[in-house]
């Protein structure tokens, strides 16, 4: 294809459909482009990242590198250096640059609920990586105050603490074990979970109570596919706000896209793009029971 923008990701365990709706929406709207998905292990990131870099035009990032690639760059933008996290690399001016384009989403849809948010209450991030970081500096610049973090793993949660008090000042950082999930109070005004939707991932079943959560508070899953995850169907039963995964991934990636292109592009034709293909991917891809109360929430 001439003239065509050529684009990766590079992720342990890709996102099904997330960047092919992408590059297919792109594609419709005018942009020609060429999406891969690259597979690379921790060890072999740093070369599978130099082969990239050679053949791809712009680059998207999955866990865990969203961390690890900090140290591969001599050069960080600000907001880069800040976070110590990102998710994207871009050719800016002849010279390749990390970009946080999740970032970006979670600024949109905190900012566009923050009327809702109690900023004297606290709010609950579970996970520690490099989407637990977009969250919670998305969430500081409403400004929070009182923010808790729980993960799986305590000393990620721990050290990820104490990364994140030299860098802001005036927030009062927390750590929950995860099974104390079950015994915090209901003062918490919004939670965001980073972690992914695996049979692995116990803390899951501590945040299905919903104890921690105000009455009026919001749920973030940052989860693309099921659409409905069994937390946002939880939320969803008894009344809460939800922000689900696939829209905060939206409107992200179509401000990642605009570093490529002038054609305009639109969130509500593209989340409902998402909306159909996701709905045909769960079709596909969950058996009639996954969803069922019995393996989700539990009241």
């Amino acid at each position: 294809m001439e003239n065509t923008f050529k684009w990766a990701e590079l992720a342990r365990n890709h996102t099904p459909l997330r960047f092919d709706i992408l590059s297919e929406y792109l594609n419709e709207k005018g942009f020609k482009n060429e999406f891969t998905a690259l597979v690379a292990s921790p060890l072999d990131f740093e070369e599978k990242l130099k082969t990239a870099l050679k053949n791809y035009q712009a680059l998207r990032l999955g866990s865990p590198f969203g961390l690890q690639v900090i140290n591969l760059f001599d050069f960080l933008p600000a907001n880069i250096s800040a976070l110590q996290a990102a998710d994207s690399i871009i050719l800016k001016s002849g010279q390749w640059e990390l970009t946080a384009s999740t970032l970006i989403g979670f600024e949109k849809h905190v900012l566009s609920n923050g009327k809702n948010i109690k900023l004297d209450a606290s709010v609950l991030i579970v996970g520690s990586g490099a989407t637990a970081k977009f969250a919670i500096h998305a969430i500081s610049k409403i400004g929070i105050k009182n923010i808790k973090i729980s993960n799986q793993f305590s000393e990620q949660a721990k050290q990820l603490i104490l990364d994140l008090e030299r860098k802001y000042f005036g927030i009062k950082f927390e750590f929950v074990p995860d099974d104390q999930l079950v015994l915090l109070p209901g003062t918490n005004s919004v939670l965001i979970n980073t972690t992914p939707l695996i049979d692995s991932n116990s803390i899951l079943n501590e945040l299905y109570y919903f104890n921690f959560l105000r009455p009026d508070g919001l749920v973030i899953d940052f989860t693309f596919l099921p659409l409905n995850t069994p937390l946002i169907i939880g939320a969803e039963q008894i009344g809460i706000r939800v922000v689900k995964g696939y829209e905060v991934c939206a409107w992200g990636d179509l401000q990642w896209a605009k570093n490529f292109t002038d054609i305009p592009l639109n969130y509500e034709e593209y989340k409902a793009k998402i909306l159909k293909a996701g709905i045909n991917w769960e079709k596909e891809n969950l058996s009639s029971d996954k969803n069922e109360v019995k393996d989700g929430p539990r009241f």
